[in-house]
């Protein structure tokens, strides 16, 4: 959604693109024919949009989307917007990845013990494989 957002900014500066697709679909508003752009579509969007900013500038613009930014269906803010699940591992990951997550065993970055796994069944959890489970939980082609 951010890139999207960002497209009247790039058109502005660039107003050929305002007749090129797939900026004109996204200037358009119309979110069905948004929701039919294709992989392909959504990536030189991304490229436009993104291609030449410093991180630090990108970082800054991000958390001012963020903080500011609401679903036009639901007008609730992206941050509001997720499943407790979704949340749970989110801070989870996020305790992962910068230290040891509160209450949770010790494991190497990759692997999982067996008492991460025991934990996660007694709470109801499906663990998944990113290496064996890819193909079958990503299904789509992109």
């Amino acid at each position: 959604m951010y890139c999207l957002d960002r497209v009247p900014a790039v058109v502005k500066a660039m107003p050929e693109l305002a007749a090129v697709e797939p900026f004109k679909t996204v200037l358009s508003g119309d979110r069905e024919a948004m929701a039919q752009l294709s992989m392909d579509d959504l990536l030189e969007i991304a490229d436009a949009t993104l291609t030449g900013m410093l991180l630090e500038m990108f970082r800054a613009e991000a958390e001012k989307w963020i903080a500011s930014a609401k679903d036009s269906r639901w007008k609730r803010s992206y941050t509001e917007l997720t499943y407790q699940p979704m949340q749970e591992v989110l801070t989870y990951s996020r305790e992962y990845a910068y230290g040891a997550a509160t209450g949770l065993p010790d494991t190497k970055v990759g692997t999982f013990s067996q008492a991460l796994y025991d934990e996660a069944k007694k709470n109801g959890w499906t663990v998944i494989s990113m290496k064996n489970d890819w193909k079958r939980i990503f299904s789509f082609d992109y």
